[in-house]
């Protein structure tokens, strides 16, 4: 998808050097002329879609670039100066936000960035959109798309535009498995390795990603990279996939993005150590003979779901398999799937608790008048099994009048008529997690579970199957209670027991609780260090 953002054209207060915001201005005769030129270099260009700013200047620039429906959307509105509006420029006004009534740069970031999600999920197959908008907006659309320290160091001048290309994940991760589908292995050896006795002090870490958008493995990589960087090791990130504006990265933790066309293995700098994070780059990572590789498995249908898996797609997996030394991985589970697919030793590291994010808050005083339910899952992924859950939970919700649901999704919903939290930060979902009375999971596997974890840590009473992904951690009727898998009325006969039996659900809640203060996050880094320097020992051999 092509993203086309244009700045209306100019105004009178533009050229006065005024407040502009919410004042609904015309363009003045030099705007209309700036858009007309624009028009003129996007004549060629079918919009799909084109969505508007609701202030005249801006719908009045997109009536002169196109003849296409608009689409008014209140999301991508110029940023309100409050009391300055109208009022000449002054310096320092950002220090004085609270005193003029300005709306914040986050408070901008919430809504255009809500706005973007929803095109980029729900538009996914348009080729061209329009945007129209504001010089303010456009600069926290250039934020949401490239890393910078301000928004302000981007300009967009009256009337200019500039193109952001959207990558389809899903499209993406179709032809990036069809080209390591159809590779030729023959061409390629196990990569040989020769250990010396050289210990580096600091590690120049590079991490072959496939996708980076809000899912449990990426939160995980990204995790690593951020706590690893702040021990002065030097990360490089490199993915097909967008920058990963959901997550609060580190300064010091570099990103590049690969073009849709390009090898990922020719973005690997030189470095002590190559992480593979998916089997689909463990080619790439190998052929690079950049330095030692490691694969990170964090699971996936190739691990846990393999009596389903395409007899093609199982041996280009098996074949990447046979080119490692070394694995590591996150349960005991995945431990042992691994040994039994692709007769392969792993190394075991635990995944664990952000407890700045995810922790217990004994002077939160939650609603007795409610009974909060937390699932967290797309529907798009079958084996979350969140229809099930969502189904379940309906029966409660008509017995019970007081049950509230809290589902937290990476997309907009398009089949269940529930309304999600889409994309919601860490943070927000840590501040779900304490008021949530009973958190379900009930997928079919996970790798590691770490939802339940950390809803364990925030004082949840946790229902979950036995997906594999659960058994570093979880006692039945202990710490948590096991449900059946696809089993609606299992689910709901277990939640009104827990409903019913506040006694019970209190114990398993405080058990959950002191069983998470295991799983931490500086033994789990020190692991993970300790492993990559032994690594890093190698050379590679020609």
């Amino acid at each position: 998808m092509n993203l086309y953002v244009l700045r209306h054209g100019q105004t009178d207060l533009n050229i006065q050097n005024k407040f502009q915001g919410r004042v609904d201005t015309q363009l003045n005769n030099t705007g209309i002329k700036q858009v007309e030129a624009s028009r003129e270099e996007l004549k060629e260009i079918d919009f799909d879609l084109v969505f508007v700013s609701p202030l005249k200047r801006a719908i009045d620039t997109a009536k002169i670039v196109t003849s296409k429906e608009l689409i008014i959307d209140q999301r991508i509105i110029e940023r309100s100066f409050g009391k300055l509006e109208g009022k000449p420029g002054i310096p320092n006004y950002e220090e004085k936000i609270d005193l003029y009534e300005i709306e914040t740069i986050e408070e901008m970031k919430k809504r255009v960035y809500c706005f973007l999600d929803e095109i980029k999920e729900k538009y996914a197959d348009k080729e061209n959109i329009l945007i129209v908008t504001h010089e303010g907006v456009a600069q926290v659309i250039n934020s949401y798309f490239k890393r910078m320290d301000t928004i302000k160091e981007f300009r967009l001048n009256n009337g200019a535009y500039i193109v952001y290309k959207v990558i389809s994940k899903e499209k993406l991760m179709k032809k990036l498995e069809a080209i390591e589908l159809k590779r030729k292995m023959e061409s390629i050896a196990p990569q040989e390795l020769e250990m010396t006795n050289v210990q580096k002090k600091k590690l120049h870490i590079v991490y072959l990603m496939v996708w980076t958008k809000v899912c449990g493995g990426s939160k995980i990589i990204l995790e690593y990279a951020n706590r690893l960087a702040a021990r002065e090791h030097r990360i490089t990130l490199i993915s097909y996939d967008e920058y990963p504006n959901w997550f609060e990265l580190n300064e010091n933790v570099s990103f590049v993005q690969v073009p849709e066309n390009s090898e990922q293995e020719d973005w690997i700098p030189d470095c002590d150590i190559i992480v593979s994070t998916s089997w689909k780059n463990i080619y790439q990572a190998i052929h690079s003979k950049k330095a030692p590789v490691v694969f990170f498995e964090q699971g996936g249908s190739h691990i846990f779901d393999i009596e389903n898996l395409s007899k093609e797609k199982y041996e280009a997996v098996r074949d990447r398999f046979k080119l490692l030394k070394y694995i590591y991985t996150v349960s005991s589970f995945a431990k042992d799937k691994i040994k039994e697919h692709y007769h392969k030793d792993s190394e075991v590291i635990c995944n664990a608790i952000d407890s700045s994010v995810f922790y217990y808050d004994s002077n939160l005083e939650k609603d007795k008048s409610k009974i909060n339910i937390t699932i967290i899952g797309s529907e798009k992924f079958k084996f979350k099994n969140i229809d099930e859950s969502l189904e379940a939970i309906r029966i409660i919700q008509n017995k019970y009048k007081n049950i509230e649901l809290n589902w937290i999704s990476q997309d907009i919903p398009e089949k269940n008529k529930e309304k999600a939290i889409v994309n919601p930060k860490p943070t927000q979902i840590g501040d779900i997690l304490r008021k949530t009375d009973i958190f379900i999971c009930n997928s079919e596997y996970e790798s590691f579970c770490l939802p339940a974890l950390e809803a364990m840590t925030c004082g949840a009473a946790v229902m979950t199957t036995d997906n594999g992904g659960i058994r570093d951690f979880v006692k039945n009727e202990e710490n948590a209670l096991i449900i059946e898998k696809h089993n609606i009325n299992d689910i709901v006969n277990k939640i009104e027991y827990l409903i019913e039996n506040t006694p019970f659900r209190e114990k398993i809640s405080r058990n959950g609780i002191e069983t998470s203060k295991k799983f931490d996050w500086e033994e789990s880094v020190n692991q993970t260090e300790k492993y990559y320097f032994e690594i890093s020992k190698n050379i590679v051999k020609e």
